[in-house]
């Protein structure tokens, strides 16, 4: 199909195919980043944890009895839940991946100087405390050096202690770091105390949603004895624990609430609540855009015919097929949107600098632009493709007594 008198056409009456490729081009920046968004919601929600997710339980636990000997109330805890059928690991910690308070400190190459973001002191993990089981309750991966035993655990009370301390890193924290080398054996300071690393593993998700860098974290032994206990059962298992233990709990010490029972299945659905109701939010603004376009691109094409049946009848007398017709009109329309997707690639890539400065979102990635613009592509023919059959279906005599 010839483009000149498609041009010529366009030309002549340009108001209709103006604001409909405006319109493409708009939902083109929209969508691609859109799309780009949801991705992100999705990878997101969908990335590993870095612990057995299966397989832990996990409750708060508060005293209000102030006689109560938390420590050894602890250890009795441990022995009386391990005894339950299916109970694996038992471990009392400051918080749970996705879940939970999230306690952050700078964490630094020396003493001196803690301002965060400066080379000193380049990052601010999420700091774990618990006992020196934790590792086998959440079920980490040990990827050098070992995990910490009683030697390095210490009371939560020397927390301010200038002594020096052992920490494990995350896989990730440890290559920012110490980029060349092992991480194992070096000390950093963590709030201007010394902490020795003693072992990396492989990943464990902050608390909460995450954030920015969500795996930047950091494991000490302090041995914990109210706040988040944490369970990991066999997984089959783990409903029958889970109806039972505040029952349990309680019945061991009835000076304490005992609440927020959940798994970490349960913690991470509603962590990623929010985000699940963006990515509906997100879609269906996109969907309503998509349709939006499509009856537009339908009803400029419906406007076109109607106001060129002359035109069409007198091609069809000259011998031209129905093919022919239908033929042009969807070229017409392919022409158009062609431009406004073109159009459309620059302002997306403008939208989306916008977001990057103003949201601290990341760059858009060149295939959302394209998946955007296939669907529009796609939508904007199917759209015009009812209207070009009827366009085809014309007779030219009937044509003809309309002048």
């Amino acid at each position: 199909m010839a483009l000149g008198p498609i041009f010529r056409s366009t030309l002549r009456n340009p108001t209709g195919a103006v604001l409909i490729a405006l319109q493409i081009a708009l939902t083109l920046a929209i969508a691609s980043n859109t799309f780009y968004m949801v991705k992100q919601r999705i990878d997101k929600m969908n990335r590993d944890t870095g612990v057995v997710n299966a397989e832990l339980l996990t409750a708060r636990v508060f005293y209000f009895g102030s006689a109560v000997d938390q420590e050894a109330q602890a250890d009795i805890d441990r022995k009386a839940l391990m005894e339950i059928p299916g109970v694996k690991s038992v471990s009392y910690s400051n918080s749970i991946p996705l879940g939970g308070s999230n306690n952050t400190s700078s964490l630094c190459f020396e003493q001196e100087g803690s301002v965060l973001g400066d080379d000193n002191c380049p990052h601010s993990p999420s700091y774990y405390r618990s006992d020196v089981n934790f590792h086998e309750t959440m079920g980490l991966k040990l990827l050098s050096g070992r995990w910490l035993n009683d030697s390095d655990a210490i009371e939560s009370e020397s927390i301010s202690s200038t002594a020096s301390r052992t920490m494990l890193l995350s896989d990730v924290l440890a290559k920012l770091y110490f980029p060349e080398g092992s991480a194992v054996g070096k000390q950093l300071y963590l709030g201007g105390r010394p902490l020795t690393v003693v072992g990396v593993y492989e990943r464990m998700l902050r608390p909460g949603s995450g954030g920015t860098n969500p795996d930047h974290t950091i494991l000490a032994a302090e041995p914990q004895t109210s706040g988040y206990l944490s369970i990991r059962i066999e997984s089959d298992r783990i409903e029958q624990v889970k109806e039972k233990l505040e029952a349990t709990m309680v019945g061991l010490n009835d000076q304490r609430v005992v609440s927020v029972i959940r798994t970490l299945d349960e913690v991470a659905e509603r962590t990623y609540r929010r985000d699940k109701a963006m990515v509906v939010l997100l879609l269906g603004v996109v969907a309503l855009l998509l349709v939006v376009t499509a009856l537009g691109v339908a009803g400029l094409v419906s406007f076109t015919v109607a106001n060129r049946k002359k035109q069409i009848g007198t091609r069809r007398a000259l011998g031209a097929s129905k093919r022919d017709i239908l033929g042009y009109f969807m070229s017409e329309n392919f022409a158009i949107t062609a431009t406004a997707l073109l159009l459309g690639g620059f302002l997306a890539y403008a939208l989306n600098q916008y977001l990057l400065q103003s949201y601290q979102l990341s760059r858009l990635e060149v295939v959302y632009v394209f998946i955007a613009a296939g669907c529009l592509l796609f939508i904007s023919q199917m759209a015009t493709l009812l209207p070009a059959l009827r366009a085809s279906r014309v007779s030219p005599a009937i044509a003809t007594r309309t002048v």
